[in-house]
């Protein structure tokens, strides 16, 4: 039998509730249909990080400047059971493959929109590394939404 991972299950478990929400409360999660892409970047913090100051700066200076990107949600979220329990993660909900690809095209980089909302924000990225193991934008996986 096929173990099955924590980010699988976590994966599973946020398409089911935001899925299942389909236009209410939260439909600039979702999108009109409740088709998207889930993006989850697991984050591993460096030994002598400080678990509130991560948490404090992800949420109050990292992720604002990623929900100002239309057809773009960012979540800081963290393991409460399985493999990567007391481990972050920060997950990017797309409305849709499209947006996805807008702002993050195949053939790399990102969106000119997003690049000027990033614009002299450099300082964002020292202060990120200063608290994680290597690129946290470099492990991840992005999870398309299966409607049948």
């Amino acid at each position: 039998m096929k173990k099955i991972n924590g980010v699988s299950i976590l994966v599973f478990l946020l398409f089911s509730c935001v899925c299942s929400l389909q236009a209410e409360p939260f439909p600039e999660i979702i999108g009109e249909k409740g088709m998207g892409v889930l993006s989850v970047h697991q984050i591993t913090l460096n030994a002598d990080a400080n678990e509130k100051e991560f948490e404090a700066f992800v949420i109050n200076e990292l992720l604002p400047f990623y929900n100002k990107v239309e057809g773009q949600t960012g979540l800081l979220t963290k393991g409460d059971r399985g493999m990567r329990t007391g481990h972050y993660a920060i997950v990017l909900i797309f409305d849709s493959l499209a947006d996805r690809d807008r702002i993050y095209p195949p053939e790399g980089g990102i969106s000119e929109d997003f690049e000027k909302i990033l614009e002299g924000q450099d300082k964002l990225w020292d202060t990120l590394g200063s608290f994680v193991e290597g690129n946290p934008f470099g492990n991840h996986t992005d999870y398309v939404n299966i409607v049948l």
